[in-house]
């Protein structure tokens, strides 16, 4: 009964931003997302993270986003992590978005976790500053091509629930419940921020190995802000994590 009334909080935090947003909804195609993230530890306190992701309409039907995420991270106690990282994301145009395009994105961000237990539920909070160099795309003698880039800032923040449904008899396999929500904010040359850019609400089912590898695999609805729009798009994500600790 307890793990049921903790899967029900965690869809209501995942649904309910969404009702903000009913009026001016576009429906974008649905995504199907490919995640490998790897991690190695370098010591007892410093580690260092990759995140490779393809992202694709509908069963790679059609071009998509790639992006590569590589990241340091300096781990202070169990609760209590911080990171320094890299974004390459190359972008290929895709309706109803008005990108026209292919374009890229390099950014540098800076992360903090801080993490804490509820009984089993294990409780992730992710506080990410990204300084953001984006293609700028201009439209000369009718044809859009790249010209510079622009510079902008965002903040995110998101809270992940996780925890295990079935323990296996050697204890390191186990079947895990996954949930998290994220919001996205655009910011000013202060960093204050100016709009609130975009959510998403995931819940994914995983399975644990062992202490080194999972798989998972979840449904994310994403919410992008577009002029008056809000484009809303359903997402089938997979999911596999490795570790690589001595």
């Amino acid at each position: 009964m307890n793990k049921l009334r903790i899967i029900f909080t965690l869809i209501l935090l995942m649904v309910r931003p969404l009702d903000l947003f009913s009026q001016n909804k576009l429906e974008g195609a649905n995504h199907s997302w490919g995640l490998l993230i790897t991690r190695a530890k370098i010591s007892e306190k410093w580690y260092v993270t990759n995140e490779l992701h393809q992202r694709n309409p509908w069963f790679f039907k059609e071009k998509g986003q790639f992006l590569l995420r590589p990241s340091i991270d300096y781990k202070v106690a169990d609760q209590l992590e911080f990171s320094l990282g890299y974004s390459y994301i190359r972008t290929n145009p895709e309706q109803p978005y008005l990108l026209k395009v292919l374009s890229s994105e390099h950014n540098v961000w800076q992360q903090a976790l801080m993490k804490f237990d509820i009984g089993k539920l294990h409780l992730i909070n992710r506080f990410r500053q990204e300084n953001r160099w984006i293609d700028h795309v201009e439209q000369i003698n009718g044809e859009y091509t790249v010209q510079g880039n622009d510079y902008a800032n965002r903040f995110r923040y998101r809270i992940t629930g996780t925890f295990d449904l079935f323990i296996f008899q050697n204890k390191e396999k186990a079947l895990f419940f996954n949930a998290f929500d994220e919001l996205w904010f655009n910011q000013d040359s202060k960093l204050r921020p100016t709009f609130f850019s975009r959510n998403w609400g995931y819940l994914g089912l995983g399975y644990r190995m062992d202490k080194q590898s999972s798989f998972q695999v979840g449904y994310m609805n994403q919410w992008d802000k577009s002029k008056e729009n809000f484009i809303q798009t359903d997402i089938v994500q997979f999911t596999v994590q490795k570790n690589f600790f001595y």
